[in-house]
């Protein structure tokens, strides 16, 4: 099982300044292509507290160790002081995200070289290349060392170019939320319609410095498989919505009719298979904008109704409670974004992992809370998932962090 997590304090060069041991709880959520959050509380007068005051410590964060890797990293983001009734003494607490809040913080100009004043592109678009290309790019000219020098998230490098998800030319930009682009572009790097090649992004602090990283997910469902029968499961639910459309068909290019009205000149479409619920529902989509002439018309189609089909696709959502055992053990057995297997009296099914929340108590020790959806926009997948790990031979529901 792991050992409890040490804290360390940076400060807004990423300096680290010391380390937190003495707090009264802390939670840690991060999530998989999203911004992650964490809480930590601890008395007023500990050595933790001075580390992460406001006279202190402007602009820096923490790094959460858990056996030995990092868990979450990321910025303080606000401060809460109360007296605590029962003792009389002052309690700090301090939220924050994790380092792809970052990723949030920038938008996606027309052209990324050019202030808003002075730009003179309608839209920013990358070239024919790899999903990870594209990802980079989009980093580096927003927010990494190629950006506008008042944009520079300073320290931000960029990991090993993988080469990875399917070649196809960007979306169009425009002030876009970087952040968004990014999870827009998650489905559209997959292999053959597989959701489990899906890409994932992360923003993680190496030595002093952040790195954007990009990484393939891996398929766990024949290891990490949550079953009553295997006595790592203690108890499920689920839920799941049928597509609201599973054929988009897109008229692009622009001729007029004989009354001078403005058509479509020909059509596209592409399909999509939603397997619980297999229903043909179609849609049409407005593309008069793309030009059949251009040489990329079909790779801007095939952009638009993939994005279509992939916002109108049906959800699922699981909600387990599992006990973590030898076998099968976050952060060892599976991580973020991994595709793993749950099985029900009567049932079957795959998803991938799309947030973990782990709480930590004195009384209580810890916790991981494990949220499991195909869609991560869906109320359902988040939150809602619990894994309740073995603390002290005793399997137990632990609930939220609460400030009393």
């Amino acid at each position: 099982m792991a050992a409890e997590p040490y804290i360390r304090v940076r400060d807004d060069d990423r300096k680290f300044i010391g380390e937190i041991a003495d707090y009264r709880a802390l939670r840690a959520t991060p999530r998989f292509n999203d911004i992650g959050e964490w809480v930590l509380e601890l008395d007023a007068d500990a050595y933790g507290a001075a580390l992460l005051g406001t006279d202190r410590n402007t602009g820096g964060g923490i790094v959460i160790i858990r056996d030995g890797q990092t868990l979450i990293s990321g910025p303080i983001l606000a401060r809460q002081w109360r007296r605590d009734e029962d003792t009389g003494q002052g309690v700090l607490q301090v939220l924050g995200a994790d380092d792809n809040w970052h990723l949030g913080t920038r938008l996606v100009y027309p052209n990324p070289a050019q202030t808003p004043e002075t730009t003179t592109s309608t839209y920013y678009r990358v070239s024919s290349t790899d999903a990870e290309g594209i990802m980079r790019d989009l980093v580096l000219k927003n927010l990494g060392a190629s950006a506008l020098v008042p944009r520079r998230l300073a320290g931000l490098t960029l990991g090993t170019d993988g080469d990875r998800g399917h070649v196809q030319a960007s979306p169009k930009y425009r002030w876009d939320v970087l952040l968004e682009a990014l999870q827009q572009l998650s489905p559209l790097s997959r292999t053959d319609d597989d959701p489990k090649t899906d890409l994932g992004f992360r923003i993680a602090q190496v030595g002093m410095a952040l790195q954007f990283q990009v990484y393939q997910p891996t398929d766990r469902t024949g290891t990490a498989r949550f079953s009553f029968d295997f006595g790592n499961l203690a108890s499920a639910s689920w839920q799941s919505k049928a597509s609201t459309a599973t054929v988009a068909i897109a008229g692009y290019g622009s001729v007029d009719d004989d009354s001078g009205k403005s058509l479509a000149a020909a059509y596209y479409s592409r399909e999509a298979v939603d397997s619980l619920y297999p229903y043909r529902i179609e849609t049409f989509l407005d593309a008069t904008s793309i030009d059949p002439a251009d040489v990329d018309a079909e790779a801007q189609l095939n952009q638009q109704t993939t994005e279509a089909l992939t916002n109108a696709a049906g959800s699922f959502g699981a909600s387990i409670s599992a006990i973590d055992t030898e076998r099968l053990q976050f952060g060892v057995d599976y991580q973020l974004g991994d595709f793993v297997s749950v099985e029900l009296p009567g049932s079957r099914f795959t998803a991938p992992i799309r947030e973990v929340t782990l709480t930590y108590t004195a009384a209580e020790g810890e916790v991981i809370d494990v949220g499991i959806g195909t869609n991560s926009d869906t109320a359902y997948t988040r939150s809602t998932s619990r894994l309740v790990r073995r603390v002290g031979g005793l399997s137990r529901v632990v609930r939220k962090l609460t400030t009393k």
